[in-house]
């Protein structure tokens, strides 16, 4: 799976649905491996600024990624009780900084919206569900950071 939420005429699509702030956020439950409390993150110098630092998961590190400031959104320190979304790309394994999980929820894909008509500009958005209580974004993990950032991330990286 590549991140993006596959596409089937009337399908039923499961995304677990997360908070960030004021945003109701999904994923795709197929990119998800777990989910974990907050721990200490250890800064990445040089690396790009979406990514507030590194923790180590099992002898292997792993980008921890804040997605606030992609919806305008100041950023914050993170709190004990935020939540860590460990989530896989094609890329690499990286942790997503959520304020709560509130559920895994299956919908139709008849109820999504393109977000290409609606914001060009956010790549990383790729669709967003209407329901009675709101709206929940579905993020594109292939395209969380631009391509400039997977450099300077892998550059950090490199240096560890």
């Amino acid at each position: 799976m590549n991140g993006a939420v596959p596409i089937v005429q009337g399908q039923q699509i499961p995304l677990l649905v997360f908070t960030q702030g004021a945003w109701r956020c999904a994923l795709d439950i197929s990119v998800v491996d777990r989910v974990v409390s907050m721990v200490e993150v250890t800064p990445l110098p040089k690396g790009p600024d979406r990514v507030l630092g590194v923790i180590n998961v099992q002898g292997i590190v792993v980008p921890v990624i804040d997605a606030r400031a992609g919806f305008g959104q100041s950023p914050r320190d993170v709190v004990p009780s935020d939540l860590l979304i460990m989530v896989h790309t094609t890329r690499r394994t990286v942790a997503l900084v959520a304020d709560t999980v509130v559920d895994v929820v299956s919908f139709s894909d008849l109820a999504q919206v393109d977000m290409a008509h609606i914001l060009s500009n956010a790549g990383y958005v790729q669709g967003m569900v209407k329901l009675q209580d709101g709206l929940i974004l579905i993020y594109n993990l292939e395209q969380f950071l631009s391509l400039n950032e997977e450099e300077l991330l892998s550059q950090a990286l490199g240096r560890l």
